[in-house]
C-alpha cells in the first residue's frame, strides 16, 4: 500500500525531481524491508509446520507403543 501511495503521488508530480532520488531510496528500502519480511515469515511458517508434524509424530509413536506389565 505505502508503495502504491508513493507510486501515484509520483505519477502526480507530488515530487520535485531533485527530490525523486530519496523517494527511490525510500521505496528501495521498502522493498527490502517487505522481502526479508516475507522470507523471515516463511522460516517461521516452515517452522511450525515441522514442528507440529514432528509433535504429532512422537504422539502417534508413543500411543502405539504396547505395555508391558
Amino acid at each position: 500500500e505505502i508503495r502504491n501511495v508513493l507510486e501515484v503521488a509520483t505519477q502526480r508530480s507530488a515530487w520535485k525531481a531533485n527530490e525523486l532520488t530519496a523517494v527511490g531510496a525510500i521505496v528501495d528500502t521498502l522493498d527490502n524491508a517487505f522481502k526479508q519480511l516475507a522470507n523471515k515469515s516463511d522460516e517461521v511458517v516452515t517452522a511450525v509446520q515441522e514442528s507440529t508434524e514432528g509433535a504429532s509424530e512422537g504422539a502417534n509413536e508413543s500411543g502405539n507403543q504396547e505395555t508391558t506389565n
